[in-house]
């Protein structure tokens, strides 16, 4: 390999990592959104807490459409383990999205008990999710 090439290699792995650091920023934008969402809702700002919500949601969906489109990009540079251990946190990301989106109707239905309840376990699902990434990434970013 010669060392042009591996410096075009450095490079790319470079802007792929900055590229998955864009897309843990917008997923923890996103779970900030949602615990406005929480607040919000508490309060009785309906309004404010659906709106809250669908930002979250749009905002962390955009992180991980990122981050897939990153996992497949720089495939061959991340060793098996934590590729699986990324995918695992995106997987439960997606699972507290579904009862996110539950949540919404419940909102429009003034089912706010259940709103409420499915809004923390969506918090909780993402936040779970995210710490299962960024300790992948942490091990990720060591090499």
């Amino acid at each position: 390999m010669s060392s042009e090439s591996f410096g075009v290699f450095g490079s790319d792995r470079n802007e792929g990592i900055q590229n998955i650091l864009d897309a843990k920023f917008h997923i923890c934008r996103g779970l900030e959104d949602l615990c406005d969402a929480l607040k919000n809702l508490r309060c009785g700002k309906f309004y404010e807490a659906q709106k809250n919500l669908v930002d979250g949601i749009h905002s962390i969906k955009k992180g991980i459409c990122m981050l897939e489109k990153e996992l497949k990009d720089l495939g061959n540079v991340i060793d098996h383990r934590t590729l699986r251990e990324i995918q695992e946190g995106i997987r439960i990301i997606k699972e507290g999205i579904g009862i996110l989106c539950e949540v919404l109707k419940d909102i429009c239905c003034e089912q706010i008990r259940e709103a409420e309840e499915g809004l923390a376990k969506g918090i909780k699902l993402i936040k779970e999710g995210l710490c299962i990434m960024e300790k992948a990434l942490d091990r990720l970013f060591l090499y």
